[in-house]
């Protein structure tokens, strides 16, 4: 089975990725810290980091669309609300 993971974060006019999961060479469990700070390769698989995602969304709730590929199969899941508190918050 082959999985892409595309998650899409549209703020405002413009649509910020802060995930991509396509080639499959880096590994998703990770530490507190490393999520923290981001990881990967924006050129491949990569996490932002949740610092930079508060950054972008701690003072407003924006929408979130997840994209999915299982098998050749697309599907999405959207949520109208989406916002990354800050640390002291977990």
């Amino acid at each position: 089975m082959q999985a892409i993971f595309l998650t899409g974060l549209y703020l405002s006019n413009f649509y910020v990725l802060p995930q991509r999961r396509v080639k499959g060479d880096v590994k998703f469990y990770r530490t507190w810290q490393e999520y923290k700070e981001g990881f990967g390769d924006p050129s491949g698989d990569f996490w932002l980091g949740n610092e930079a995602l508060h950054s972008l969304t701690g003072k407003h709730a924006y929408e979130l669309r997840i994209d999915m590929t299982v098998d050749g199969k697309h599907t999405f899941a959207k949520y109208s609300t989406f916002q990354i508190e800050n640390e002291s918050d977990k």
